[in-house]
């Protein structure tokens, strides 16, 4: 199922920076115990979850937690596993939940294969902006439940202070836009902020990112004259569940685009993603080996053009 909304005109309200879950929170949790008040609380405000959804990430990052406490290892490589079928996650998701909260192989096996849409989104999102150019939010939903979505706004000036890492270099092997967007003011301070998001039965992680763009007229109505820039690049990173965040930083790559230039400005957070080496499962068809820890990054990538278009792309590096 493709999704997406509308661009709203008006600046949208929020905060300019978004920090990191603290993985202190999760960690000192007794693995013993149910999850604590407080790590289900902050799951459900960075992810902007149901109390009921909260609760089952929780659960979910803290059964990680014991299996790597436990040095157990989860195969799921055996060919006479049987997956859960969509019709069966469909009829009952409660009950699919419930299995992977149990460790139940059918259902951690269907499970670990939404991790394939983390590097295979691209032709959908690609298909899903040409067919709705003017929107600002767009989503992917998978038979499974799984969620792939990417947002962009124009935030309120916020004073953020920025360890800037001047890069100019484009690292990712796979990328996908994911939004073209005009700048609502120019001459002003305009604050960015993209979100990619991949939410499933497994996992739930984002990585987003942050700058201040500013576009100059310069005394021109000729777009070709425009210039612009970007500065404060922030960003952060949160998960629960199998998928891992290790660190994360942010890149102001290209700080200026000239008038008439063909070269945005660019700014991004990477993110050090792996999965729990708790579990084995290779046959899941990633472009990285998940067995035994295997890790990439994503990034979350803003750029604005030297005549005032906000653009985003997610990307991977493998």
């Amino acid at each position: 199922m493709l999704r997406v909304f509308k661009k709203i005109p008006a600046l949208c309200l929020g905060t300019a920076l978004i920090v990191g879950m603290s993985s202190n929170v999760l960690a000192q949790e007794n693995l013993d115990q149910k999850p604590s008040q407080e790590s289900i609380s902050t799951i459900q405000k960075e992810f902007n979850l149901s109390k009921e959804e909260a609760v089952y990430y929780a659960e979910l990052d803290l059964k990680v937690k014991q299996l790597e406490a436990s040095g157990e290892k989860i195969n799921l490589d055996d060919n006479s596993i049987a997956e859960t079928s969509d019709e069966e996650i469909r009829r009952d998701p409660e009950k699919f939940k419930k299995d992977i909260l149990a460790l139940d192989k059918s259902a951690l096996k269907k499970s670990f294969k939404s991790l394939n849409y983390l590097f295979d989104s691209e032709t959908q999102m690609n298909q899903l902006m040409q067919e709705n150019p003017d929107g600002n939010t767009y989503e992917i939903k998978y038979p499974d439940g799984s969620i792939m979505s990417a947002n962009l706004e124009f935030l309120p000036r916020v004073d953020t202070n920025s360890d800037e890492v001047f890069q100019n270099s484009e690292p990712w092997t796979k990328s996908v836009n994911t939004g073209a967007y005009v700048v609502p003011e120019y001459n002003t301070i305009q604050p960015m902020r993209y979100v990619w998001e991949f939410k499933s039965s497994i996992s739930i992680a984002k990585v987003s990112t942050s700058a201040d763009g500013y576009v100059n007229t310069n005394k021109s109505n000729q777009k070709s004259k425009y210039s612009s820039s970007l500065a404060n690049a922030t960003g952060g990173a949160s998960y629960a569940g199998v998928v891992r965040v290790d660190n994360y930083n942010s890149v102001l790559d290209r700080n200026y685009a000239g008038p008439g230039s063909t070269i945005p400005c660019q700014s991004w957070t990477q993110a050090n993603m792996k999965v729990s080496g708790s579990f084995s499962a290779n046959y899941a068809g990633l472009g990285i080996s998940v067995d035994a820890g295997g890790g990439w990054t994503q990034y979350a990538i803003i750029r604005l053009t030297s005549d005032g278009i906000g653009q985003t792309m997610a990307a991977t590096l493998q």
